[in-house]
């Protein structure tokens, strides 16, 4: 069974969290990993979600940062669309790369408003996914660097009152 897992969002931590988030058994990061040369938020990455990056075109994904890809244990993609460029661009063997299809996940937990999210961002269907997962029951779950403001087009206060009902039942834990 997993300990501890961590979900590092792209909005820079007022602390320095490094320490706890690298001795955490499952670090997950998102698409570009802003602030990562930080190190407020560790160095260690073993799952990276590349969710609503541009699609790949002309089998490049552009902006990611290598070492990250080279390092991490698994790549979920929502789309097979990344295979080719994650395998001939960065040499990521297949069988590292999951497709994730997080838009179907039921949420057991849902507050009032929460089932009647549109256009859920990326940090949001992963965290739905890993409140709801039996295999990660009984794992604790931390949160760091989630601001809930970004593209347009998220319904962020929406997933912020949603986050804060997983806080509130200890689904998730904010660092």
């Amino acid at each position: 069974m997993i300990e501890t897992l961590v979900v590092v969002g792209n909005a820079e931590p007022q602390e320095d969290w490094a320490e706890f988030i690298d001795q955490c058994a499952v670090v997950i990061r998102f698409n570009f990993t802003p602030f990562f040369d930080t190190h407020r938020t560790g160095l260690r990455t073993t799952i990276l979600c590349l969710f609503g990056v541009p699609y790949p075109r002309a089998g490049e994904i552009p902006r990611l940062n290598a070492d990250i890809v080279k390092s991490c244990q698994t790549i979920w993609v929502e789309t097979p669309a990344f295979f080719d460029p994650l395998v001939r661009g960065y040499e990521i063997p297949r069988q590292r790369i999951t497709l994730m299809n997080l838009h179907a996940v039921h949420d057991d937990y849902a507050s009032d408003d929460a089932e009647r999210i549109q256009r859920p961002s990326s940090g949001f269907q992963v965290l739905r996914y890993l409140v709801n997962s039996p295999a990660l029951a009984g794992t604790r779950k931390f949160i760091c660097g989630f601001e809930w403001q970004g593209g347009s087009g998220h319904p962020w206060e929406q997933e912020k009152r949603q986050v804060a009902h997983y806080l509130n039942l200890g689904l998730l834990n904010s660092l």
